[in-house]
């Protein structure tokens, strides 16, 4: 939020305004006269208010245009945009209040959680202590498993990975480090679960022709069934060996970011529903693959807006109790 002053009449009155981000290229502003700047009882009131205004404009700004973006009926049936875009908004602008040690300690709590709860999906048996104890301290030798897991977080954020490929390659590889032998495209026949996959001698072109389709799609489909439609078809190519699903969902978690939205997590004790979710969806019931996974990015923002309103209080706290007081009588 940012303020100006204008004077009208001989008055100060102080107006405030902010952009919406609705995607790159477009964003709608939003402007509130606050009140005469000599009267900041008003102005400070009007100040929260307009904080509140800004929130509902923005759910009801992006809700209104993504929706027109959907493209999947089953999507538009089972997936509510509107909750989407009210957590999405309540997430990053509750953010803003906690500081910046606050938000590097809530990515610190999410990048545990994600690590955990990826790689115990896929049969990790490396205990949340431990992977708690290499994200707080990267340089201690705990698991080299979350060490690989790490690298690999930090490779997918950076400007060194593409969508493509060879960079889904080099991810990989970089994530499955402790064992050499999976890396590089397979070269054999699987059956996932019971079900097929793709044929090895089509996978780079099959991963070629999915790339391509983000790429002619990521500023046209709603960023929610963009990144779970991009997470379902890499799966069914099911490129490598070991590691498909954990490194469908950190490119998928990338994608949800460069979108600005909360990057989410595929919780272990959701394991069966996810096979069945895949599995359906596989037999053209689409429906249940999207509730899936809206049920599981909304349970993570429910999961750490409660933890940020608890930090945005506690952190009131110790501001109140850190004010030198004053003796006024």
């Amino acid at each position: 939020m940012k303020t100006y002053v204008s004077i009208i009449n001989g008055h100060k009155y102080l107006y405030a305004y902010d952009s919406i981000f609705i995607t790159k290229g477009k964003s709608v502003q939003k402007k509130k006269l606050l009140g005469r700047v000599d009267d900041l009882a008003s102005v400070v009131s009007r100040k929260k208010a307009f904080t509140e205004f800004l929130k509902e404009q923005e759910v009801l700004e992006r809700a209104s245009y993504w929706t027109t973006q959907i493209t999947n009926k089953d999507f538009s049936k089972y997936v509510s945009v509107k909750k989407i875009e009210q957590l999405r908004t309540s997430l990053f602008r509750s953010k803003k209040e906690i500081g910046t040690i606050g938000i590097d300690l809530m990515e610190q709590n999410f990048i545990v959680d994600f690590i955990f709860n990826s790689n115990k999906i896929e049969g990790s048996k490396v205990p949340f202590k431990q992977v708690e104890e290499q994200v707080k301290k990267p340089t201690l030798n705990v698991s080299i498993e979350v060490r690989n897991t790490l690298k690999a977080l930090h490779y997918v954020d950076s400007e060194f990975f593409s969508f493509n490929p060879k960079s889904t390659i080099e991810l990989h590889s970089i994530l499955m480090g402790h064992q050499p032998r999976m890396h590089g495209l397979r070269s054999e026949e699987v059956v996932v679960n019971n079900l097929p996959v793709a044929d090895w001698q089509a996978i780079e072109g099959k991963l070629k022709e999915l790339f391509s389709w983000y790429r002619k799609n990521m500023a046209n489909i709603y960023p929610l069934e963009l990144a779970f439609n991009f997470y379902y078809h890499f799966e069914r190519i099911h490129p490598f060996v070991d590691g498909n699903g954990r490194t469908g969902r950190l490119i998928m978690n990338r994608i949800l970011k460069d979108h600005r939205y909360h990057p989410m997590i595929v919780w272990n004790k959701k394991q069966r529903e996810h096979m069945t979710a895949f599995a359906k969806r596989m037999e053209g019931r689409a429906e249940h693959f999207y509730r899936f996974m809206y049920e599981q990015f909304v349970k993570t923002h429910e999961m750490y807006l409660e933890k940020l309103n608890r930090a945005i209080i506690a952190s009131r706290l110790v501001q109140e109790f850190f004010t030198p007081s004053e003796y006024n009588s």
